[in-house]
């Protein structure tokens, strides 16, 4: 008897009900596109790439062949793919080189296959990944990429052991950050300690001005009267009075005509003052 041949599933309603495989596209649907290859004709998962590594042929010949396993990607890894892609891997030349996609890169899920020890994503390069548009400046690169399990163990895990290990390389962009996102807002929450009640005060009301209380008028102090007297030199009356109007010389003796004040002065020292 030959090998055991692997479920190909290509639409959702393929996948037997109740299976893993059933719940495995109930999480992660399929992106349908039209006949070009381009243009989304049904919106399903897009996928974000977590490492760098992941090989790709350009969209018109066969999808790349990886395989992922303890947490490495390898590339050409399985055969899966070659056997049931019409025309048979290397059959058709492929039109330029593959490339390496890089870690946030996205990308469409086009097909899901399953095996007793694989999951198989065939997922396409989206550029802008906008259903509703096509990215014209985007040429879209195919890959397969093998999920290797120990053989048996998705008859007995369930999904969420597989969708972890898919999650490694593969996961819908934000749905990680929602999940958990939401035990840590809980766990928060739960520790945070209870908010006192708040009561209402009433607002405060600015008391009103005393009309009794008059402000009184700040008056200037007072200046320093100057204090003239007979004896002083020409600078000791100048440092108090400031410079004088007029000055009037004859011979040896001087006179000073301040605004308030008559001041003479004879050997520079004054002899006579009157007020004007």
């Amino acid at each position: 008897m030959g090998a055991a041949r692997p479920e190909v599933f290509g639409s959702q309603d393929q996948a037997p009900k109740g299976s893993l495989i059933d719940q495995l596209q109930t999480a992660y649907p399929l992106t349908i596109l039209d006949a070009t290859g381009y243009k989304v004709s049904k919106p399903g998962t897009t996928l974000e790439i977590q490492l760098d590594g992941i090989q790709a042929n350009p969209m018109k010949s066969p999808p790349f062949q990886n395989t992922f396993e303890d947490g490495q990607v390898v590339a050409g890894g399985h055969s899966t793919v070659s056997k049931f892609m019409p025309g048979g891997l290397g059959k058709r030349p492929f039109e330029s080189a593959p490339r390496t996609l890089a870690a946030k890169e996205k990308v469409y899920l086009l097909k899901m296959e399953a095996k007793d020890d694989a999951v198989i994503f065939t997922v396409q390069t989206c550029g802008t990944c906008d259903p509703a548009a096509i990215d014209p400046t985007h040429k879209p690169f195919v890959a397969s990429i093998l999920f290797k399990f120990i053989k048996g163990f998705l008859a007995a895990t369930d999904l969420k052991h597989v969708q972890d290990a898919i999650g490694a390389l593969l996961v819908v962009p934000d749905a990680g950050a929602a999940v958990n996102a939401q035990p840590a807002a809980d766990a928060a929450q739960q520790s945070a300690p209870p908010a006192a009640p708040r009561t209402q005060q009433p607002p405060a009301r600015a008391a009103a001005p005393d009309p009794a209380v008059k402000s009184a008028p700040i008056q200037e102090p007072p200046l320093p009267q100057p204090k003239i007297e007979k004896g002083l030199t020409i600078n000791q009356v100048l440092a108090q009075l400031g410079q004088p109007e007029t000055i009037v010389t004859l011979g040896d003796k001087r006179i000073y005509l301040f605004k308030e004040w008559k001041v003479t002065f004879i050997g520079g020292k004054v002899t006579d003052i009157d007020v004007r």
